[in-house]
């Protein structure tokens, strides 16, 4: 009987099991914290990566400021210079945009590592106790038959 409550709570919690073997615990405040920890490192990763393209991105639109300031002193333009710097100032303006959602990004993954943190810390001060919930909410998430 033991066996069919095990291949049951397989079909059914796939993803906490999962958790729980990459883990290597049973206690499920354990395997959250292990969870977030997680998170973190690959938000850090994400983090350096995206950090690198939105500093490249970042050295590419102030070359392209400076070349805007260049051709608009350079003084008369026939009509090919002036549709080029106008292109040249709409792609600007997109690298601009692009590189605020970067920023904003970064900013939001910051956050979430600091959320993260906050979780990891609530898993250790909780560890040991009902696997990591108060009485009131391990009663909230068992199934009702």
């Amino acid at each position: 009987m033991a066996s069919s409550n095990i291949s049951y709570s397989n079909n059914i919690e796939p993803n906490i099991n999962e958790l729980k073997q990459a883990c290597g615990s049973q206690d499920l405040a354990t395997c959250f914290k292990f969870l977030f920890n997680s998170d973190i490192a690959e938000d850090y990763g994400f983090i350096m990566r995206w950090g690198d393209e939105r500093n490249q991105l970042r050295s590419k639109v102030e070359k392209s400021e400076q070349t805007i300031k260049e051709a608009r002193h350079r003084g008369p333009f026939n009509e090919k210079a002036v549709d080029g710097l106008r292109c040249l100032l709409e792609t600007h303006h997109r690298d601009l945009d692009m590189l605020q959602l970067l920023n904003n990004l970064l900013d939001l993954i910051r956050g979430g590592i600091e959320e993260k943190g906050r979780h990891v810390k609530l898993m250790e001060f909780n560890e040991g106790s009902l696997g990591g919930l108060n009485a009131h909410a391990a009663d909230f998430f068992r199934p009702s038959l």
